[in-house]
């Protein structure tokens, strides 16, 4: 019998390179440079199909699971530069983040030497892994997280870490790409998620990823005041072109990782064999937070699949005796989604639906429904009733007073 079975039950994807969104200025202080196109001094092989300098470049996801080849999570990493200008380092807390309303998320501290303080603790520390559960705060700018050591000292910070085939350049190897970028790990979320929702396989796509000017407003801490400047973020939109352009040589290799079967050479999601200088690579730190319009169309997709709506929307089924497709039922939440409240706002919406079609049956069940005859009392013996007869007074008689 061949084989080794730590090697073999732990199939995983060859790594070839990694595709970076900006660089790091060592001369310049460490800071990082956001550029208008991608970034491949790790990724030669691509250089040679796309250019050195691509701003557009396809890509197909080797599985369905979102947290697989998009896995995002608040990290925060710790090591140092080696003389030799390695990085030595490891990952020490990753977690989900606070909600929308501001609870803390939950997260899960790896440091052995030391522990975060007691009150973020949410139990010991686990005799078996020596890992802690402890409460998650994020990164300091998406909540309040004072009491998070991590947040204060700007060592957390979002990160996404995807894995795509680039069906041009190697058809059975995957390329990272790494940002932590909070509007980049937006857009892609929630564009697999709403396609996730909508029944349609990650797989069975090809995308094109690019990079798009945004406005940015950052705070100058030294002059205390806003000033205007610009970023760039990574954005994908499906290429239905490309099967026409090059489905010749690559149809049988796409129709392979169409079917799937590639998602269970994915690791789990967690940062596994990404080199420690990557996630020092941190991007634009100036980068915009998102508009009020943008988070509540954010907010809107990620009520799709909600356990109450999906209930009201059973229920008003249910009345009307039609199904929702998932596209119709993403439409009606969107048209909500400039309310203060917008779960309440799309389950008061169908609640007064499912009451409308409540009248509408009652009214047709009333109009069907033959009317009731009035009671008609028995007829029986007439009883004889006594009338008196008025005579009239006889007339006076002469004389008589």
């Amino acid at each position: 019998m061949g084989g080794i079975q730590q090697i073999d039950e732990r199939p995983v994807f060859l790594t070839r390179g990694i595709i970076r969104l900006g660089y790091k200025d060592e001369g310049d202080k460490g800071r990082m440079h956001n550029t208008e196109h991608f970034i491949l001094r790790d990724a030669p092989d691509v250089a040679k199909v796309y250019g050195d300098d691509p701003k557009e470049i396809d890509i197909v996801f080797p599985g369905n699971d979102i947290d697989k080849v998009a896995f995002a999570a608040f990290q925060h990493w710790t090591g140092k530069r080696n003389s030799d200008g390695s990085m030595t380092g490891f990952l020490a807390c990753q977690g989900n983040g606070p909600s929308l309303a501001g609870a803390p998320g939950v997260a899960t501290w790896f440091e052995r030497e030391y522990a975060p303080p007691a009150d973020e603790c949410l139990g010991p520390r686990d005799p078996a892994t020596g890992y802690i559960q402890r409460a998650c705060f994020g990164d300091g700018a998406r909540g309040a997280c004072e009491a998070c050591k991590q947040s204060k000292e700007k060592k957390c910070s979002p990160t996404l870490l995807m894995r795509v085939v680039l069906p041009l350049v190697s058809i059975y190897e995957t390329y990272l790409i790494v940002t932590h970028s909070w509007n980049t790990i937006s857009n892609v979320r929630n564009q697999l998620r709403v396609l996730n929702q909508l029944g349609v396989p990650l797989t069975s796509r090809i995308f094109t990823i690019y990079k798009e000017s945004k406005a940015a407003r950052p705070w100058d801490a030294g002059k205390q005041r806003e000033f205007k400047t610009s970023i760039y973020v990574m954005k994908m939109r499906e290429n239905k072109e490309f099967m026409a352009l090059h489905g010749t040589t690559i149809r049988e290799a796409l129709k392979a990782i169409a079917s799937g079967g590639l998602g269970s050479f994915l690791p789990s999601g967690q940062m596994e064999g990404l080199p420690p200088s990557e996630i020092f690579e941190l991007e634009a730190p100036t980068e915009v937070m998102p508009t009020k319009e943008e988070t509540a169309r954010q907010t809107a997709d990620s009520l799709v699949g909600d356990p109450e709506i999906e209930d009201a929307f059973a229920t008003l089924e249910h009345f009307r005796g039609t199904k929702f497709t998932p596209k119709a039922k993403l439409m009606a939440i969107r048209k909500k989604e400039q309310e203060p409240d917008i779960k309440k706002a799309v389950l008061a919406e169908i609640i007064l639906q499912i009451d409308t079609e409540v009248a509408k049956q009652k009214k047709a069940e009333t109009e069907a429904s033959p009317a009731e005859p009035t009671p008609v009392a028995e007829e029986g013996p007439v009883e004889a009733v006594p009338v008196e007869v008025m005579l009239p007074e006889p007339p006076l008689e002469p004389g008589i007073m």
